[in-house]
């Protein structure tokens, strides 16, 4: 369904002022308003697939996303406009890798500086990470979880409640494991190590293994450090779909 995906990015210490508009007819504008140099140019059909993806995915950021107000941190203000209604996303850089909108920000970051830089844009699209799979172990808490899910490139996912017994097998929709194929493109060893901070017993832990052609990531980390750890929007939605699949199970 046709769609139209604004960013503005300004602020930091230089005080930037970039704009990007694209939409779903191949269409992008892209502007540094401090030069005053613009461009416009058409998307390949790889870029305007993915972005369509992770578009007709996105939802409402909760909570509200407003930025924190850090001095010398970037601000970005993203919105998307579709046949769905309409998106705002307002966050800086202490706050976007909790938004959940980092991989669609960072995406369309990367076809703006290529457009104002003259360079091919479908070279910049990361390619799919070949087959995958991403396992995520959620436990501890106060009440002692012990929940986790597997998902593969191949769109299988496995969910498990290990304290009520209770799994679910179930198939993954193919704009589930686009997303899921562009964060694990894009996925990078954390560092520091992102070993849990040894937080109060009622911390929640995390453990992800992602397996790829690229090789194996471990990411370790508990409620205090999961937001810098770089991987927050990655556990976030592999737990949305763990709770999805095991509520869906009668």
């Amino acid at each position: 369904s046709p769609w139209t995906a604004q960013l503005t990015q300004s602020g930091g210490i230089a005080g930037v002022l970039l704009t990007v508009e694209v939409s779903s007819d191949g269409q992008l504008k892209a502007e540094d308003r401090r030069p005053g140099r613009s461009v416009t140019t058409t998307l390949p059909p790889d870029a305007i697939a993915q972005l369509d993806q992770m578009i007709s995915n996105a939802k409402a950021p909760f909570p509200s996303g407003v930025p924190s107000g850090c001095a010398d941190c970037f601000n970005y203000t993203l919105d998307l406009t579709s046949t769905r209604g309409a998106i705002r996303v307002q966050v800086d850089d202490t706050t976007i890798g909790a938004s959940g909108f980092e991989p669609l920000i960072s995406l369309l970051q990367r076809l703006r500086d290529d457009a104002l830089r003259g360079q091919p844009l479908a070279t910049e699209v990361p390619a799919t990470p070949g087959p995958w799979t991403a396992q995520l172990t959620q436990s501890g808490g106060i009440a002692g979880v012990l929940l986790t899910v597997e998902v593969s490139s191949d769109s299988q996912l496995k969910a498990e409640d290990g304290r009520s017994g209770r799994s679910v097998t179930t198939t993954l929709p193919s704009g589930t494991i686009a997303q899921l194929d562009h964060m694990i493109s894009n996925a990078k060893p954390p560092v520091p190590s992102g070993v849990p901070s040894g937080c109060a017993a009622d911390c929640l832990t995390y453990t992800l293994d992602l397996t790829s052609s690229g090789g194996m990531i471990h990411v370790q980390a508990d409620d205090t450090t999961l937001g810098a750890s770089g991987f927050e929007p990655l556990i976030n939605l592999l737990q949305q779909l763990r709770d999805e699949a095991l509520r869906a199970k009668p």
